[in-house]
């Protein structure tokens, strides 16, 4: 759905990947860049702060939550 411009679809499934693996969080950065690109932004950085709990070595985290901020 992403690469057709549905990202509202695309975060949909997202949120049901996440549902079902919590820890995946390659998953939680993708729907964190989606949030950002629908304007979603609060919502982004809560997914960046999350990914930052779980992995504070994920620099792509800090890097996105630096865009929305």
């Amino acid at each position: 759905f992403a690469e057709l411009g549905n990202y509202p679809r695309a975060i949909s499934d997202l949120d049901q990947v996440i549902r079902l693996q919590p820890d995946d969080l390659d998953s939680l950065f993708i729907r964190a860049q989606f949030l950002l690109r629908q304007k979603q932004y609060d919502e982004a950085l809560i997914d960046c702060q999350k990914g930052i709990q779980n992995d504070s070595g994920r620099a792509d985290f800090y890097g996105l939550r630096g865009r929305i901020q």
